[in-house]
């Protein structure tokens, strides 16, 4: 049994082959680069799962400039209320 299997393996891969050949042939003559349909759903797969990363690296890139902005506007905040803080704990320190 297991010999048959073998056999039939060894039977198909030449065909495999040369239908490959023929595929890769068909494409290099005709100078195009969608021959079939299946050419067509895997670039279009690939065509919509890049442009998905690039709009998740467009959001990224856009939530970093307003976690920038947020923290300058605290630098400001920081800045502007420590001259206040420092005057009053002057006099409690001297209380």
């Amino acid at each position: 049994m297991n010999c048959k299997y073998v056999s039939l393996l060894a039977q198909r891969g030449p065909g495999v082959a040369e239908r490959i050949t023929q595929r890769a042939g068909a494409q290099l003559l005709s100078a195009l680069r969608i021959n079939r349909a299946t050419d067509v759903t895997a670039g279009m797969s690939i065509s919509q799962t890049l442009n998905n990363h690039a709009g998740g690296l467009q959001l990224a890139h856009r939530n970093v400039q307003d976690a920038s902005s947020m923290l300058h506007v605290v630098a400001g905040a920081l800045t502007e209320t420590h001259p206040p803080l420092s005057g009053m704990r002057e006099p409690a320190v001297k209380a």
